[in-house]
């Protein structure tokens, strides 16, 4: 059985960050949604004591906020460094770029269960507030 070259893990290794980038993409165009989603409910479902949860769970969205653009400038850099090293003909896959392609794995797998997460916590909140 061959095994692939180099030049090829390169490239499967960049369309996978792509791949990644344009989760994290989403991510950020979901959270628009769900600010605005929050303020909605805020101003139509929600007695004034509810309000103050709701603000705690747009401080959490918030914190979600901020690990999206970390992943966002890690995955720009990691596809920046792949296509140099896909133009320059690079031979060996250098071994902070498979580490920096661990840690992506691990960012984006994390970012995936913590809006999972976010999105129940939220949707019980205002579901159970509009009834």
């Amino acid at each position: 059985m061959e095994t692939p070259d180099q030049t090829e893990l390169i490239t499967e290794d960049y369309s996978i960050v792509n791949e990644w980038a344009a989760d994290n993409t989403f991510f950020r165009i979901e959270t628009v949604f769900l600010h605005h989603m929050m303020d909605d409910y805020i101003a139509r479902c929600l007695k004034p004591e509810q309000v103050k949860k709701v603000k705690q769970v747009k401080i959490d969205l918030y914190q979600l906020e901020a690990h999206e653009l970390y992943i966002g400038e890690v995955l720009k850099q990691q596809m920046k460094n792949l296509a140099e090293m896909s133009k320059e003909g690079a031979t060996v896959i250098e071994n902070d770029i498979v580490a920096k392609h661990l840690q992506l794995k691990k960012l984006i797998h994390g970012i995936t269960l913590e809006y999972r997460a976010f999105r129940q916590v939220l949707y019980a909140l205002l579901t159970e507030k509009c009834k």
